[in-house]
């Protein structure tokens, strides 16, 4: 149910697509190489602290379809070559403020059909949205928000 980091260790792995595996977990640690991941369809509730921090050359990310709840804003600090972000279909409670500060080569930022699994709970949004608003550097940057209520 999940993806050591000893599959990084020996290859020069440039992309990683698992999908409908109900993957749960990967170990990020050694994946400095990649530049496309696609985990499509699993069961990864966590993104964990800095687990894209050593693939600087990273430029796609998608995580459709999966349960992940929470999003640090120090998750993509260091990939400023991240072009394409897809966290459609999330259970979404939180999204770090800052989480895209710095990147300017963001294209394509998709959180479609995000909601929680308690229909009660309210997810706000407001601020992660306001902040492209003022931030100039996602004048080109198609942006698509849509929410369960």
């Amino acid at each position: 149910t999940g993806v050591q980091r000893v599959l990084f260790r020996s290859v020069e792995l440039k992309k990683l697509s698992v999908i409908d595996s109900n993957l749960q977990k990967i170990d990020w640690r050694n994946a400095k190489n990649l530049i496309k991941i696609t985990v499509h369809n699993n069961r990864i509730s966590e993104i964990p602290e800095g687990s894209f921090s050593l693939m600087t050359s990273l430029e796609e990310v998608d995580f459709q379809g999966n349960q992940i709840t929470d999003l640090d804003g120090d998750l993509f600090k260091k990939n400023l070559k991240l072009k394409k972000v897809d966290f459609s279909d999330n259970i979404l409670k939180t999204v770090g403020f800052d989480i895209f500060e710095g990147n300017v080569a963001l294209i394509n930022l998709k959180f479609a059909n995000c909601g929680c699994i308690d229909k009660s709970e309210k997810i706000d949004f407001k601020k992660f949205i306001d902040i492209f608003n003022k931030v100039m550097i996602f004048k080109n940057t198609r942006i698509c928000f849509t929410f369960l209520s």
